[in-house]
């Protein structure tokens, strides 16, 4: 008896949706009702480096938890990670940063314990070195910025921590730490060049931007007792420092930095 396989393929939004059935008999038909739906699957997302030698994509189930892949074009090799999402490739094509969903089930009965938002289970962060190193992991981050055009630089931030109210001072580099006890608004960053294996950490960051060059990293830091103090500062990746170019009582919000990373420009409220 022959076998017949039929691949059915839905377009959304730039998103395929697929559907593998298998047949015993060429004639035979299977009706579409929810069973099948729920085996249906979506690719998505779907990466290429630079120099075209690699290919990261999702593949996801309608329900539940699914897979991101990475593809060596050149040595047809295949490798997956569980729940990773949002690729970016680093703009010379020498790692991957992508983040990894807490588990479906987790997150289910999470919910159904009606737990706070912090409580929630959180993102875990990947950097995948493409010299064959396996991904470097860590916990508790919420969001990432890959300089399009940028040399080796990239940018994330973790999640509010819980205990905020006894750290570091509104501008800390890690090397330089400064005890306070006022109250601190803001979530640790983490500047980092992982093929050079190197990393500048500054708390208590509000908003965060970076030049499409990757040359320049702004972002704002913010500390309030009974009246907020805030400061604006920038990386420098070339020379590796930072400089601070605004400090003053009140609240600064929305950073933008153009594409050469010459000009930064922020709100001030007093």
């Amino acid at each position: 008896m022959k076998r017949t396989r039929i691949f059915t393929f839905l377009l959304f939004a730039g998103n395929i949706s697929f559907c593998n059935f298998s047949l015993f008999a060429q004639n035979e038909k299977i009706p579409l009702n929810h069973s099948i739906y729920e085996g249906w699957k979506t690719l998505s997302n779907a990466k290429i480096s630079n120099n075209g030698q690699w290919v990261a994509y999702e593949i996801n189930p309608q329900q539940g938890d699914g897979y991101l892949y990475l593809v060596d074009l050149n040595g047809s090799k295949t490798d997956s990670v569980p729940r990773g999402y949002n690729p970016v490739f680093s703009n010379q094509s020498d790692f991957l940063v992508f983040k990894i969903k807490p588990q479906y089930a987790t997150v289910r009965q999470a919910k159904k314990d009606k737990k706070k938002k912090s409580e929630m289970p959180k993102d875990t962060l990947a950097i995948w070195l493409l010299d064959g190193s396996d991904p470097l992991k860590i916990a508790d981050v919420e969001s990432f910025k890959v300089p399009e055009d940028g040399e080796g630089w990239f940018i994330f931030q973790h999640y509010e921590k819980k205990d905020t109210a006894k750290s570091d001072t509104v501008v800390s580099d890690s090397s330089h730490v400064q005890k306070s006890k006022e109250k601190s608004r803001g979530n640790q960053i983490v500047i980092m060049d992982p093929v050079q294996n190197k990393m500048h950490l500054y708390d208590h960051v509000v908003s965060y931007d970076v030049s499409k060059k990757g040359n320049t990293f702004g972002f704002i830091q913010e500390s309030s007792d009974t009246i907020p103090v805030c400061k604006v500062s920038f990386f420098d990746t070339e020379k590796e420092k930072l400089l601070g170019i605004f400090e003053a009582p009140g609240k600064i919000a929305r950073i933008g930095i153009d594409e050469p990373g010459t000009r930064m420009t922020f709100l001030y409220h007093h």
